[in-house]
């Protein structure tokens, strides 16, 4: 082994940057945590996914892919004091701001839980609304008493319209 060799692995195990790359091992989503696992194969637990700790209305966190690499800082140059700064991969990202909050990830985007269902697609909604519209214009009225005979081509029936015709599933609110 060269001077040059042994010099920098003294060095760096003796004087830790404040920044160093990892690969993730595990996520506490609950707890905004995660377990990172050094070059050297030394795992570090509690890293945090977000710098400031605190109880706060508002703040965002990003959750990497379990196995991807992420850049870890070390507060004071501790190593017990580490937190994720960027990730090569996003699982995903929750966004909170005050009582309104946000979740992105591969299905789409969640506001404030979902509990509305999908975003509705205007366009949809509105070519089926004007398609009911122009169908009850034309429908056929009672002519002196009786019903005048049906026209098949304009008197189709007509159909429920379904949730998943006007809703975009990957935006809920």
């Amino acid at each position: 082994m060269m001077f040059e060799e042994l010099f920098s692995r003294l060095f760096k195990r003796h004087f830790k940057s404040s920044h160093f790359i990892a690969k993730i091992i595990s996520v506490d989503k609950e707890n905004d945590l995660c377990i990172v696992q050094e070059d050297e194969g030394v795992a570090i637990e509690e890293v945090r996914l977000v710098a400031i700790e605190g109880d706060y209305l508002s703040k965002q966190v990003t959750y990497p892919v379990i196995g991807s690499s992420v850049v870890v800082a070390q507060r004071y140059n501790r190593s017990t004091e580490c937190y994720v700064t960027q990730c090569s991969e996003i699982e995903s990202v929750k966004c909170q701001v005050g009582e309104f909050n946000m979740l992105l990830n591969k299905d789409g985007f969640v506001f404030n839980g979902g509990k509305n269902g999908g975003l509705i697609n205007i366009r949809s909604l509105v070519n089926r609304i004007n398609r009911l519209e122009e169908r009850m214009s034309t429908h056929q009225h009672l002519a002196n008493g009786s019903p005048t005979a049906p026209d098949p081509a304009t008197n189709t029936p007509l159909t429920i319209t379904q949730v998943s015709e006007i809703e975009d599933s990957t935006i809920k609110h």
